[in-house]
């Protein structure tokens, strides 16, 4: 195998491994404790580079084939699921019985459910449906040492012991891989429309009951908003969005303007407080960063004081994610 696609920030792996079921995973990582090897936990990869490199990188464990669906029970909204299961592949299967897991994320082909929980991945949706953590219920985790421990529940109503599977969310995988999880569902929404707003509108939208709000610059410049939910809420809520001079767009025009592209080379992510994007970018972010706000793209809804996370880098395609 060619260790050279798990390169990252300059450093190849010595070796890789691919287990497919979690005893394996639990073994291998067991066995780079006892040697004292550095391990880099891998999904889709598409959020590989956020945060600080590794001081050493000897082992690369591959979970993509760690996935599939393990119990799925509908009337009970909830799931379970292995690591590695991509988000698109879990969406797939979801929709068949009209479901899904609320959590809109970049790539959902390459992104992997652990990974996604993982690195508290952000979401446009996040305004309308929280973290991601509080659509996780329980998992199977495999320490450092490799023990298999487990957390939560399989049901919703779970409420023994610490709730360790949302301290995972966030954690890049420096306390635990995650094997399994458990998920809390929700039914696909009745209608979804997204529109293109004036951007004078910004403070008015907040009364609002909008899924999602991303203000963006460049060449996409604009203020999108989606609504979702039951037709005629989704409606009324449109008719409102007239008086903003509001345009619909398609939802793949949506997905491009919101999701920036996981590939970039120049890529910053930081938070702001929630209804405070605007000043923060313009004011404190383009300062601090060293980025242009002339190109920038971010969520509206971010929780907590400004967090910078990974290295500032400028550059004639550099793109800002404010994250929340």
């Amino acid at each position: 195998m060619d260790l050279a696609i798990y390169q990252l920030e300059g450093m190849v792996p010595s070796r890789s491994q691919r287990p497919s079921d979690t005893a394996t995973l639990a073994r291998g990582i067991g066995e780079a404790n006892e040697t004292n090897s550095s391990i880099v936990v891998w999904g889709g990869g598409t959020r590989i580079g956020v945060g600080n490199a590794p001081a050493r990188y000897d082992i690369a464990i591959d979970l993509r084939d760690l996935s599939g669906i393990v119990e799925h029970s509908p009337a009970d909204l909830v799931c379970t699921v292995r690591g590695g299961t991509t988000v698109a592949a879990l969406a797939a299967e979801l929709a068949r019985a009209g479901q899904r897991w609320p959590v809109d994320v970049a790539d959902p082909e390459r992104a992997t459910i652990g990974g996604t929980i993982a690195s508290a991945a952000p979401s446009p949706s996040r305004l309308r449906h929280q973290h991601v953590r509080d659509w996780v219920i329980g998992c199977t985790a495999v320490l450092g040492d490799g023990t298999v421990a487990r957390a939560g529940g399989r049901v919703v109503k779970n409420v023994t012991g610490y709730d360790l599977a949302r301290l995972y969310s966030g954690t890049f995988g420096t306390l635990a891989v995650l094997a399994e999880v458990s998920l809390k569902l929700s039914a696909i929404d009745e209608a979804v429309r997204a529109f293109r707003v004036d951007e004078s509108a910004y403070e008015d939208l907040r009364h609002l009951p909008l899924d999602s709000l991303v203000l963006t610059t460049g060449h996409t410049r604009g203020l999108y908003v989606r609504v979702a939910g039951l037709a005629a809420a989704v409606e009324r809520v449109s008719r409102e969005l007239a008086r903003y001079h509001a345009t619909e767009i398609a939802s793949v025009a949506w997905d491009q303007t919101v999701h920036p592209s996981t590939d970039a080379a120049d890529l910053t992510r930081a938070s702001v407080p929630p209804w405070r994007e605007r000043g923060s970018i313009a004011q404190t972010v383009a300062r601090r960063l060293g980025h242009a706000a002339q190109r920038a793209t971010y969520h509206a809804g971010a929780e907590g004081a400004l967090r910078p996370e990974g290295s500032a880098r400028t550059g004639p395609s550099s793109r800002l994610a404010l994250e929340r």
